[in-house]
């Protein structure tokens, strides 16, 4: 340490010399540059102000000049290296604010040429600094900072780009050589360090080599006396061969006994390590954390306790397991138990099996949850009883656990809701059949007349929102076609942002498999609906960002326990909004869930989503954090090489008039209103109606009047016969009978099987007049 001091002293000192030996060169050009700045500004400035500055400038440079002549008359020692240093500072300081002040005094507001040339004297000072003053940075900086910072500042406020520019480029520039300064005072002081070091292991050779001469002197009279002593042991050395031929013989014989010896040991030994190695084996490679647990922490551990717990080995050690793992359970490992377990262990034998562990919810060390089955057996380690403990990791377990749970409920969720769905078509149905009924033989400007417009509205929202329960509980999806899949994103996305200035989208179309068999209907309506959401979690704005890319699942990745192995594309679907805690993410899919305010939503836009998705064969999951935003990650199959499917039919009328006709019709409904209500609308626009409360008594009416009757309304969802049944009994009396059928559930799954047998038509309940009507004359019109 006293060694290092003095040689930092001494570099102190040196560099102190090559700043006042340098500082000749940066007077004569401070005095040169200031008469040359007088000059050329003259007829600009204040004369006052430019003959004040100059007598300054020269001043400080001709005093500063007086200390180096005085220093180099000193002889300065290392004791006064510091005190000169100062001295030259505050000289050197104080000049760098003279040449600052001059961006101040005489600055030449009216010339931009003048300006410049300022610029480039107060530049070419501070390079000139450089050489001459960077051998102590500090100094550089305490000239360069004052002369220069003025003058960036001044620029900068003058108002035009081109001062505003000026300034900043000088303000770079002095970054710049600062920089360099800095490298020049390190090569300076790396320098004088060899410098020094060079002399002091000249020094340190010559000690060496006085050294080393002596030790020669005390080598040679050490001979000497090795050679006398020598010229001893040789004469003992010749009594030692007898006696050694002796030992030999006798040793001879202990040596054969002893290779017989060491040839049993040999091989117990490598048995030995064979069954140790093949243990370690087995202990190393296990898959589940094995610890050998005493006095409150691990003696022995594999390394999978490592990486599960995710801890070395010297916290293992150190801290016991329920403070690493954040375990709040006083018992679990607690000494007492540990010794009791041991205890029992020793008196009954039924205790030396290993139970099966309980489930327990740990935390590594890096905060990750985990759930592991643990298990412990006591057995002796070093002499002392301690506990053989396995810990398996069953976190995946749990979380597919969960995911099932949540799927089931899920799907039982859907089963209600369709059912929900179903009867209130039917409301709906009676609703608007009575309605229908009352509008058609009102004028216009009945004073009820908009009061039951409003009420079909009214049936619409509801059979909209039917609808979406249904899309929710469908287990398979209508018109699907190869559809291209970032086309659709980028339309829906690009036209939903139109609307919504305030969000900032970013896309990332990074799949190279765009194509997928899909319903372009429903997956806009489930992409809509999560921007609308995402839009919801952000009201003063913020950034959207769709990103797209392929991935292969396999049997072995566990994304989701109902996501088939294959080729996907996975959607993701980001927003900076408010975010989610993650209590709420396991039921954001659950219909009429929401965390809206009572009215601003129905809780059905996530449930329809998760429904389409699911039912286009693939699987749709949610990550939040409060505070960071949501993202919904979409996976769907890409498409096969096979062709898609052929899409159902079906009639869409969109003419608003009422088609009349004088037909027969037999309807057929288990509802008694629906049924009522439907006969009375068919007979109110012209037909003859045939009423079936049920599918065998409609069959036995169309067996007794299938010549009369020319068409059929009938329902799916009966008791008994359903409308499958029934329409294949139908058949069978008639191949050419023509039927339509009527659901309020939606055009797929036992619909689309229908009406592949050659059904003529599907109309979804609730369904308006004129809807009906056309309907019905297009079936029949058509032979």
């Amino acid at each position: 340490m006293q060694n290092k001091l003095k040689q930092n002293e001494r570099l102190l000192l040196e560099q102190v010399n090559q700043l006042y030996a340098q500082s000749h060169i940066a007077s004569l050009g401070a005095v040169t540059a200031s008469f040359f700045t007088g000059f050329f500004l003259w007829p600009l400035v204040p004369h006052a102000n430019l003959i004040l500055w100059m007598t300054a400038a020269v001043a400080i440079t001709l005093l500063r000049q007086s200390f180096i002549f005085r220093y180099q008359r000193a002889a300065a020692s290392v004791k006064d290296a510091p005190r000169w240093l100062k001295l030259f500072t505050r000289l050197i300081f104080i000049s760098g604010i003279i040449w600052g002040s001059s961006a101040i005094l005489i600055f030449p507001a009216a010339s931009i040429t003048h300006q410049v040339f300022l610029s480039f004297i107060l530049v070419a000072m501070v390079s000139g600094a450089i050489g001459t003053f960077s051998a102590i940075l500090p100094v550089f900086l305490t000239y360069a900072l004052p002369a220069l910072l003025p003058l960036c500042i001044v620029f900068w406020f003058a108002g035009t780009p081109f001062q505003q520019a000026m300034g900043a480029m000088i303000l770079i520039y002095l970054g710049l050589v600062s920089v360099s300064a800095y490298h020049l005072f390190k090569t300076t002081r790396t320098s004088l360090k060899l410098q020094f070091e060079n002399i002091d292991l000249i020094h340190f050779l010559e000690e060496e080599k006085h050294r080393a001469d002596t030790i020669n002197k005390n080598l040679k009279d050490e001979v000497k006396e090795r050679k006398r002593i020598e010229e001893i042991l040789k004469k003992h050395r010749e009594n030692l061969e007898i006696r050694i031929n002796e030992r030999t013989n006798a040793l001879k014989e202990s040596n054969i006994d002893l290779k017989m010896e060491i040839s049993e040991r040999t091989k117990t030994e490598k048995a030995l390590k064979d069954s140790e190695e093949k243990y370690r084996l087995l202990v190393e490679n296990a898959n589940d954390a094995i610890l050998i647990y005493q006095d409150g922490v691990s003696k022995f551990h594999n390394q999978r306790a490592e990486t599960l717990l995710a801890c070395s080995t010297h916290d293992l050690s150190k801290t016991p397991l329920t403070e690493l793992c954040r375990i709040n359970d006083p018992d679990f490992l607690d000494p007492d138990f540990q010794k009791n377990l041991f205890q029992r262990f020793s008196t009954d034998t039924a205790g030396k099996n290993i139970s099966p562990g309980n489930a327990r919810k740990i935390y590594n060390k890096k905060n990750k949850l985990l759930w592991v089955q643990f298990s412990a057996v006591p057995v002796t380690w070093d002499n002392a009883p301690a506990l053989l403990c396995f810990l398996r990791d069953i976190t995946q377990q749990k979380r597919l656990e969960a995911q099932l749970f949540q799927a089931r409920k899920i799907e039982a969720i859907g089963t209600m809701a369709a059912g929900i769905a179903h009867d209130f078509n039917n409301v709906l149905s009676g609703i608007q059949g009575n309605t229908s009924l009352a509008l058609l033989n009102m004028n216009p400007d009945h004073a009820h007349y908009k009061k039951l417009k409003d009420i079909e509205s009214y049936i619409a929202s509801g059979t909209k929102m039917t609808r979406q329960l249904l899309d929710f509980a469908s287990p398979q999806s209508s018109a699907h076609q190869r559809t291209d899949i970032n086309q659709i994103l980028n339309d829906t996305v690009e036209l939903f942002c139109r609307t919504k200035k305030e969000l900032r989208l970013h896309t990332d179309y990074k799949n190279q498999k765009t194509v997928i068999e899909a319903d372009e209907g429903q997956l806009r309506q489930a992409v809509i609906n999560l921007l609308v959401n995402a839009w919801q979690a952000m009201p003063n704005g913020g950034d959207l960002k769709i990103e797209t890319k392929d991935i292969t699942i396999r049997e072995t990745d566990n994304i989701s326990y109902t996501t088939a192995p294959g080729n996907y594309v996975k959607i993701s679907i980001s927003d900076s909004g408010v975010g989610m805690a993650p209590s709420l993410i396991s039921k954001i899919f659950d219909p009429f869930f929401t965390t809206k305010k009572r009215g601003e939503g129905t809780g059905l836009g996530l449930s329809s989503v998760y429904g389409i998705i699911e039912s286009h064969n693939g699987h749709i999951s949610a990550h939040s954090r409060v505070g960071h935003g949501s993202t919904f990650h979409i996976y769907l199959p890409a498409a096969s090489e096979q062709a898609p499917g052929i899409p159902v039919p079906a009639v869409s009328p969109s003419d608003d008039a009422i088609a009349a006709g004088t037909e027969t019709i037999l309807i057929i409904d288990d509802e008694p209103d629906i049924l009522e209500i439907g006969r009375e609308i068919l007979e109110a626009i012209g037909y003859l109606v045939y009423a079936a409360p049920s599918g065998s008594r409609a069959i036995e009416i169309y067996a007794a009047c299938r010549d009369t009757i020319d068409l059929i309304i009938l329902d799916m969802v009966m008791p008994e016969m359903n409308g499958e049944q029934v329409y294949d009994r139908l058949t069978k009396i008639n191949p050419d009978v023509k039927v339509l059928l009527s659901s309020g559930y939606s055009q797929q799954g036992q619909v689309e099987k229908i009406l592949s047998k050659g059904c003529n038509g599907f109309i979804q309940k609730p369904f308006k007049l004129q809807q009906l009507s056309q309907t019905i004359r297009k079936i029949l019109q058509a032979g």
